[in-house]
Formats: structure tokens, C-alpha cells, sequence
């Protein structure tokens, strides 16, 4: 935006040895921007951040989700090596905390995590073992499921 020039005269008044007043104009440029001028580049400004937040919070949510199918990958894996190396899967009284403390002493965790990692949500994992099918669910602070995966066998 190309700033408006203000033109304003700046007056001085001197004595003389003659007690006449003399007085001599000077001209000074001033420049600025006037306030129409920067509400509009405001408003330009909220209206850009208005259109980025629903985009960020979207990218926000899609990369917790990412997190969680990546945090359930492993847990399916490492239920599957405790299949394997048990006969069988996990009970839902065991839960999740078996693949961190198995049940036979010669087996070494099958996460290599010491704790089984929290949900973006800041919430838990959740395992429950059904026929023919077992289900990993991500819950929430408040226990709410955000996410669940069903896997059959």
C-alpha cells in the first residue's frame, strides 16, 4: 500500500535586534498510514488465521489417529508373538499388562516399552478377548473410545 503524504507547515518565530518578529515557514513531509488503512490489513490478517485453524485442528486429529493405528500395529504384533509363543492369546483379565510381564519366566516382553503407551488423548489401551475375534480399543481421559480395532483369528 503506498502510505498518503501529509503536507503540514511548522511555523518558528525569532526576535530580532529590532524587537520585529520575524516568522519563517517551513514545509515538512509526514507520513503514515491511515486507520481505514490498517483495519483493512487487520481484518486480512483474521481472516487468514480464521481459515487456518479449522485446518490445522484437522491435521491436529489426523495425525493422533495415525498415531494410535501405528501404536496398534505394535500391540497386534505383540500379541501375536504371544500367541505364538503361549498357544494362546491373552485372557481379558490379563489384558494389555501381560505382553509386558509374561506369564512364563524364559519369555522376554513383547513390547520393548516398559509401559504400554498412552492414547493421544492422554488416555488407555484397551484389550478384550471375544469368540473368534479380539478388540483393541483407544479411549480418552474420560474413558471415552476415540478408536477401536477388531481383529479376527
Amino acid at each position: 500500500m503506498k502510505a498518503k503524504r501529509k503536507w503540514s507547515v511548522v511555523s518558528v518565530q525569532c526576535s530580532v535586534k529590532n524587537k520585529r518578529k520575524l516568522t519563517t515557514h517551513h514545509l515538512s513531509l509526514t507520513t503514515g498510514f491511515t486507520l481505514i488503512e490498517l483495519m483493512v490489513v487487520i481484518a486480512i490478517i483474521l481472516l487468514i488465521v480464521g481459515i487456518m485453524i479449522p485446518n490445522l485442528t484437522r491435521q491436529m486429529e489426523r495425525g493422533r489417529e495415525g498415531k494410535v493405528k501405528a501404536d496398534m500395529r505394535v500391540l497386534i504384533n505383540a500379541i501375536n508373538l504371544f500367541r505364538v509363543d503361549q498357544g494362546r492369546f491373552p485372557t481379558n483379565e490379563e489384558g494389555l499388562d501381560v505382553l509386558l510381564n509374561p506369564p512364563d519366566s524364559n519369555s522376554s516382553p513383547y513390547i520393548s516399552d516398559e509401559v504400554i503407551p498412552q492414547t493421544p488423548w492422554k488416555g488407555r489401551y484397551e484389550y478384550e478377548l471375544k469368540e473368534g475375534y479380539y478388540v483393541i480399543r483407544a479411549k480418552d481421559r474420560e474413558g471415552k473410545v476415540k478408536y477401536e480395532k477388531k481383529v479376527n483369528f
